[in-house]
């Protein structure tokens, strides 16, 4: 009979979070992920391979095996994370947020982020998001195709919208 591997942990409180590893006893990974300070969400790809911590205004990926960074972003205010199957992709939602001068543009607070770089890839305005609509963007397994939950029909990578009749 073979011994499980440690159980790897996030322990999240108000101090920040530490990654500890047990059982039979519990202890600081000396190779785990620790923030200190307030961590506002943590967020797993489906696989457990990846982590998301946001905190203030800024997004870590870290990998959970070994705690290396994968990529931050900075972007205040997100409330709602996801990973694409994959883990290629990351999405985020912030509050749509009225303007003080009604003729700005809105700026879009619904992003795709590539998980390795940081770097925005494409977004899109959404005010309201629910448990039934979130994520927007829907992925296949092999993230070969995705599609946009919304009120007119869109295609990623193209800015166009035909409102339906």
């Amino acid at each position: 009979e073979r011994d499980a591997p440690p159980l790897k942990i996030f322990e999240h409180s108000r101090d920040g979070v530490r990654n500890v590893s047990g059982p039979p006893s519990y202890e600081q990974d000396s190779e785990g992920i620790a923030v200190e300070g307030a961590v506002d969400s943590i967020h797993y790809s489906e696989d457990g391979e990846l982590v998301a911590l946001y905190s203030g205004d800024t997004l870590t990926i870290y990998r959970t095996a070994d705690g290396s960074q994968v990529s931050s972003i900075v972007h205040a205010k997100i409330k709602m994370i996801c990973f694409s199957p994959g883990n290629s992709i990351i999405q985020t939602w912030q509050y749509f947020e009225k303007l003080a001068n009604p003729t700005d543009v809105h700026p879009d607070n619904l992003i795709l982020w590539d998980v390795e770089t940081g770097e925005r890839i494409f977004s899109w305005l959404e005010k309201r998001v629910s448990s039934s609509n979130w994520p927007f963007v829907k992925f296949t397994a092999d993230e070969a195709v995705s599609a946009k939950m919304s009120s007119c029909i869109e295609k990623i990578g193209r800015a166009s919208c035909r409102e339906r009749v």
